[in-house]
């Protein structure tokens, strides 16, 4: 797990080290997996906390 997203409303999301995050404007999420090559955008009102491993800063993949 290099980070997980908490919701307010719904369960909590991990994602792999290939996987990224950055924060928005007006507090919007991204987050893009990799695996799929989806991205998804959660408005602020929808999660509550994210959580990332040692060396896993936003917009950043870890590399194996």
């Amino acid at each position: 797990m290099t980070f997980k997203v908490k919701f307010h409303d719904d369960p909590t999301n991990d994602y792999g080290d290939e996987d990224t995050y950055e924060f928005l404007v007006d507090g919007v999420l991204k987050v893009r997996v990799s695996s799929t090559g989806k991205t998804y955008y959660f408005p602020a009102g929808v999660w509550k906390t994210l959580i990332a491993g040692d060396g896993h800063e936003s917009g950043l993949r870890l590399a194996p």
